[in-house]
């Protein structure tokens, strides 16, 4: 995986995973249409990244990173189910880890579709010895073709707009969102691959324009950690 890049953090803000301690990402992903509609499908990749696809087309793909003191990500590896077979048709449990950190830092995903327009996913990420680090985060890759002109909306819990971020197809950003204690985020609204975010917790979310560095997606991150969960800032 090639560099991952900050998301306005400052060098000397480092995160401390404490040993057998468990950070937890939850959220609900609603989409603007129903899943059958659109032959839109979910399927999970052989590392666990979580691809939702609107026919042959890439509408988004979720996966858990974690970024070590330069920024160079790790993305989740050798997942494999937890239970086979699958518990249902509308559930998939997997477990796996991170890349060169092998035992160290491990990852559970549940996905859950939830009626024809919902899916449910968790990650629990449990660190077996205390490492400091960048920063975790969920990342969802936004393909360039599908969203560019489209915006990204981000919320507080009270529904107050905390910002908006133009999805541009030429550079002119890269970074055109970050808020902290966001519940809800909107991604596309008013187009047919629109989707909303709804997380159990406030976490911090930007976006990230990866043109900047020669690709071709906005990767939009679900930052990890709010107060009083299992790491620290030093």
């Amino acid at each position: 995986m090639p560099t991952v890049h900050p998301l306005n953090s400052p060098r000397n803000s480092l995160m401390r995973l404490r040993s057998d301690h468990m950070i937890v990402f939850w959220l609900l992903l609603a989409l603007a249409v129903a899943l059958p509609c659109w032959a839109v499908t979910v399927t999970t990749s052989p590392s666990g990244t979580i691809e939702i696809c609107e026919g042959r087309d890439l509408n988004a793909a979720l996966s858990a990173v974690v970024y070590d003191r330069d920024w160079d990500g790790s993305i989740q590896t050798e997942a494999r189910d937890q239970e086979v077979p699958p518990v249902s048709a509308t559930q998939r449990s997997l477990e796996g880890t991170f890349g060169r950190w092998g035992p160290q830092l491990s990852f559970r995903e549940v996905l859950a579709t939830k009626g024809e327009r919902e899916l449910e996913v968790r990650y629990d990420l449990t660190a077996r010895a205390s490492e400091r680090v960048n920063g975790v985060c969920v990342s969802i890759s936004l393909p360039r073709a599908r969203f560019a002109g489209t915006k990204v909306v981000a919320y507080a819990a009270d529904g107050a707009q905390l910002q908006s971020a133009d999805l541009s197809l030429a550079l002119k950003e890269t970074f055109p969102l970050s808020a902290r204690e966001v519940s809800r985020v909107e991604v596309a609204p008013g187009t047919s691959h629109a989707f909303t975010l709804l997380f159990a917790e406030p976490l911090s979310v930007g976006i990230q324009d990866n043109l900047t560095w020669g690709g071709n997606d906005y990767e939009l991150r679900l930052n990890a950690l709010p107060a009083g969960s299992a790491a620290d800032r030093q």
